[in-house]
């Protein structure tokens, strides 16, 4: 069966494009839309390749993506940041208890090393736990741990 000499209707609407080489060929109305919005290239029947400049509306789609990208990374920042907030804010309140906690136990006459009662507290400390500095265990976390002097 032969299809030559049969006649076609075609209901698309083609447009004209030169290329650089002075070639005209036609492409499909919606083919050539579509490379105008995208910016997209193409090539003439020669093989010359070409490209229209990226249409307003694709730019506007660009930046737009763009920005809501900015947008969902700024959000999820300031979620982290917010979340690292709230852990250094426990934190600050775990170590001002411990201290709380220690200076109380030492106003009461608990040594914090060796976890004994002594009414000299201060002579204590001064004689067996010399390398004591109560700032920082209570920093460490190692308020009231057993300390390696003899008691």
């Amino acid at each position: 069966m032969s299809v030559e000499g049969t006649a076609l209707l075609i209901d698309t609407k083609f447009v004209c494009v030169t290329c650089t080489c002075g070639l005209i060929f036609a492409v499909p109305e919606h083919v050539r839309q579509r490379w105008r919005e995208t910016g997209a290239s193409f090539h003439c029947p020669m093989g010359h390749s070409l490209s229209y400049k990226e249409s307003e509306v694709g730019q506007l789609r660009k930046q737009l993506e763009r920005t809501e990208r900015e947008r969902t990374w700024a959000q999820e920042n300031a979620k982290a940041e917010r979340n690292a907030r709230e852990i250094t804010e426990r934190r600050l309140i775990g170590q001002k208890a411990a201290k709380t906690r220690l200076r109380n136990r030492i106003k009461n006459g608990v040594c914090p090393c060796c976890t004994r009662s002594f009414t000299n507290l201060r002579e204590h400390i001064k004689t067996k736990h010399p390398d004591f500095k109560a700032d920082e265990d209570v920093q460490s976390g190692s308020a009231g741990a057993p300390h390696s002097g003899n008691g």
